[in-house]
């Protein structure tokens, strides 16, 4: 399993021009191929400013492939231009699992939509192995990156964030560290996550 993270800056004020694509598009058999994949679209809502976080999970970095494939062939690429022009930066970066997660194992809604946190470790080369995370009622996943910015691991949860002590326990292996508060994406066929 893989999940792929893409956060999509928008130029100011552009969100609701991104939501209403999204809407417009969305029904497109290419789009359905690619929103079966999807665990969540997320604004933030504080961390870095006009920002839009996909998360979407396969089984692997062919069917990735293959379902980017088909929506770059047949959706329309006036979709594509809209798209584009509201956009000044786009990060990709891929993720395996650590442990049991909530967000990549749910075969159904976990509930309403509810903002989430999302925390990055920027751990010091070779640390990996040594993160460690207790399962809480709160914790959804926690992530080790293997495509884009490596030694890096991301952990969701329900707000608020995680307690101190778990920060204190990575402190050793972290070089680096930040949080973002997640909003569920405005349009529900964008966040099979959480209930409609």
């Amino acid at each position: 399993m893989i999940v792929e993270r893409r956060a999509y800056t928008l130029l100011p004020g552009a969100a609701p021009d991104f939501w209403e694509l999204q809407r417009r598009y969305c029904g497109t058999s290419a789009m359905t191929r690619l929103l079966s994949h999807t665990i969540c679209y997320f604004e933030t809502v504080a961390g870095p400013a006009e920002q839009i976080v996909h998360l979407h999970r396969f089984e692997s970095l062919g069917e990735w492939e293959e379902t980017y494939a088909i929506l770059y062939r047949d959706h329309p690429a006036e979709y594509f231009t809209q798209a584009r022009e509201l956009l000044v930066a786009q990060e990709t970066a891929y993720y395996r699992p650590l442990g049991t997660s909530v967000l990549t194992e749910a075969t159904r809604p976990i509930g309403p939509p509810v903002d989430i946190v999302e925390e990055r470790f920027d751990l010091r080369p070779g640390t990996a192995p040594r993160f460690s995370t207790e399962p809480t009622d709160e914790l959804l996943g926690t992530y080790l990156s293997f495509l884009g910015p490596l030694h890096r691991v991301l952990q969701y949860r329900f707000h608020p964030a995680a307690p101190l002590a778990h920060h204190r326990r990575v402190a050793p292996i972290t070089r680096g560290f930040g949080r973002t508060l997640l909003r569920p994406a405005p349009v529900a066929t964008h966040r099979p996550l959480f209930e409609i």
